[in-house]
């Protein structure tokens, strides 16, 4: 009877145990995650035609198209040198004088020399009258009168050329030399420059001469003005620079109002083609196949992967030449772990990609002023980068069964 009851002790004592353990399992049981959906979550682009411009930017410095030097042509001290640095002036303005009395004295001792000639050939001839001259001194005297003519004629075209006047309408930049100071022929005095009309020159790539041509219209932005200004190429270089390959370009921009100034950093920018249908995709969505680029689409909740052809780009973005059409969806985040034929789940789709790509365009031809995203608003497509130390949208896994995969 004792072990009778050692047993029903036991087994009641067992109930009770198993009892209390039965709510911490279920609570455990209640705890097990829900198993999640197998289809792979992705976001999308819709594909619809668009015009979309390929643009060149090349960077160069404002340089003013004129530039000239007051230079005398005659040596000699300079009497007045009447000219300020800053100021505009006009051409054809007397400015520099040089000290002529060198040679006025000059001129003077010619004249008597040439008077003495006068009366020692007037005298010859009356003695070859007389057979007690010869022809051959009279000769003499009169080709060395010829020379003195010549030379006195010489000093006095000189000391005409003592006054020089200005080349150019413009502002002068420098004034190099003073009153008092030795001139010398050659050497200028001065240094002015014509800002109506500025030249950028900036290096052309080889790959890119096709699409230059001269009277080609472009916007020239100087970021120091915050503004852009109209111009055209009125040069393409016909040699290039053996050491970038690149060829010189000269692009002239009216400044009527003198904004711009001589060496400022300016960026030229020009279309480089312009397609008028154009089916534009986020670059992030194109992945690498053995035989080429490829994006996802979606077909009836289906990954499918098309081979594509790419052309011209901008930022972000690529024109698509072929393999896509016009409404086409195209997987842009989450596409890295597909396969073909994989069933997905959109969660998310939007419109590509006129919006961004306006955001995008360069400064100069959204008329100078830099045009940023309004506020809370962003220009980048679900593909864009992430911030540093994040991963992108292409690479980050959205769900944890994707991570596995």
């Amino acid at each position: 009877m004792s072990d009778i009851r050692k047993w029903l002790l036991s087994s009641v004592l067992l109930a009770t145990v198993l009892s209390c353990e039965s709510p911490e399992k279920e609570a455990k049981t209640a705890e097990v995650p829900k198993e999640e959906s197998p289809h792979a979550l992705v976001e999308t682009v819709t594909m619809s035609e668009q015009v979309f411009d390929e643009y060149l930017q090349l960077t160069g410095e404002t340089e003013a198209v004129k530039v000239a030097s007051v230079t005398p042509q005659v040596p000699g001290l300079i009497l007045s040198l009447d000219i300020t640095e800053g100021q505009f002036i006009e051409a054809n303005v007397p400015v520099l004088t040089i000290d002529t009395s060198t040679a006025r004295a000059r001129i003077q001792s010619i004249d008597v020399q040439l008077e003495q000639l006068d009366r020692d050939i007037e005298r010859t001839k009356l003695l070859i009258a007389k057979n007690l001259g010869t022809s051959t001194s009279l000769e003499q005297m009169e080709s060395q009168r010829s020379l003195l003519k010549k030379s006195i004629n010489e000093v006095r075209v000189g000391s005409r050329q003592a006054i020089t006047k200005t080349p150019i309408a413009g502002i002068v930049t420098k004034k190099l030399a003073e009153p008092g100071e030795f001139a010398s022929p050659g050497v200028p005095v001065a240094r002015i420059i014509d800002i109506s009309t500025m030249v950028v020159r900036a290096g052309l790539p080889e790959r890119d001469i096709l699409y230059v041509h001269e009277g080609k219209e472009v916007m020239v932005h100087v970021a120091a003005l915050k503004k852009s200004f109209p111009g055209n190429i009125h040069r393409v270089g016909v040699e290039a620079n053996t050491r970038n390959r690149t060829f010189p370009i000269e692009v002239h921009v009216d400044n009527a109002n003198s904004e711009l100034r001589a060496g400022m950093r300016a960026e030229v920018t020009l279309i480089k083609q312009s397609l008028p249908v154009a089916l534009v995709i986020p670059r992030d969505a194109v992945l690498q196949a053995i035989n080429g680029q490829e994006v996802f689409i979606v077909e009836a909740g289906i990954a499918r992967s098309v081979p594509v052809e790419l052309g011209p780009g901008m930022s972000r973005f690529v024109v698509v030449e072929k393999g896509l059409k016009p409404g086409a969806e195209i997987v842009v985040r989450g596409h890295r772990a597909l396969v073909n034929g994989e069933p997905i789940h959109v969660v998310s789709t939007e419109p590509c990609c006129s919006a961004q790509i306006a955001l995008l365009k360069p400064i100069a031809t959204q008329g100078g002023e830099n045009t940023a995203p309004a506020e809370g608003k962003s220009p980048e497509t679900p593909a864009a980068a992430a911030p540093q130390g994040q991963p992108t949208a292409s690479n980050q896994p959205l769900t944890p069964s994707r991570a596995g995969r």
